[in-house]
């Protein structure tokens, strides 16, 4: 798990970061904002924590938003309002966005029930389920009755 501070002017940075093929749990924040200051503590907590079982191939970024005009990533286009708090998939392609409680538990259940449990999810292909067709019996002719008799 890597722990990313993007500031104002570091929207190159956090186009780097999207071309790699992890995924990742973007803040989006103004450091005017006052529910954003109030869920920093929370925030800053995750790049403490050291679970049992968690992927470490993710990154957590914080993203100030000075640099979202920079940032060419297909994420960074919708964001209206702060903070915005989503998943990002591999080549910034945004994901769920997270609208639960902003504290250390909801940002860790989230990131357990989402970005851990990200693999190639490969679809089981069922067979097609074709009719019963009742089977035919060959017609017997009079030659084929004559060979038989």
């Amino acid at each position: 798990m890597n722990f990313v501070r993007i500031g104002p002017h570091d929207g190159k940075l956090f186009d780097s970061l999207m071309k790699k093929d992890n995924y990742s749990f973007v803040k989006f924040y103004s450091p005017t904002c006052f529910h954003c200051n109030e869920m920093a503590p929370q925030w800053d907590a995750l790049q403490h924590v050291k679970k049992p079982g968690m992927k470490k191939n993710f990154n957590i970024i914080d993203v100030h938003v000075g640099a979202i005009p920079n940032i060419k990533s297909e994420c960074s286009k919708n964001i209206v309002s702060v903070p915005t708090i989503m998943e990002v998939k591999p080549g910034g392609i945004p994901g769920r966005q997270y609208n639960g409680p902003r504290t250390l538990p909801g940002f860790l259940k989230f990131i357990n029930h989402t970005l851990s449990q990200r693999k190639k999810k490969t679809r089981r292909v069922k067979p097609m389920r074709t009719k019963k067709t009742r089977r035919v019996k060959p017609m017997r002719t009079k030659k084929s009755r004559r060979a038989n008799n």
